[in-house]
């Protein structure tokens, strides 16, 4: 997906839904990895796990965006540490 592809740019969530459904997945399914405070809402918004990158945007504000984890620089993002939380969000309630 790229700009052109989309009619509302970030914070609007079009962008990564429009991204989700091209692959067929729910954005329950789905992780952001973004390092703007527009892409973690727009991640958000869009109802998709978002994670903040600290390389534009310091911690506080990231968090404050809504960023669900954060990581330093994209080499430290941990896979299992994404899908156990893409995993709880799927879980029904009370599990």
């Amino acid at each position: 997906m790229a700009a052109e592809d989309v009619k509302a740019g970030k914070p609007d969530p079009e962008v990564f839904l429009r991204g989700a459904a091209r692959v067929g997945l729910s954005p329950l399914r789905c992780a952001v990895v973004e390092d703007s405070v527009h892409g973690i809402q727009a991640a958000k918004r869009a109802g998709m796990l978002a994670v903040g990158v600290r390389t534009t945007a310091p911690e506080p504000v990231l968090a404050a965006a809504g960023a669900d984890l954060i990581v330093p620089e994209v080499g430290k993002l941990i896979p299992e540490d994404i899908l156990v939380r893409l995993r709880r969000r799927e879980a029904p309630q009370g599990e």
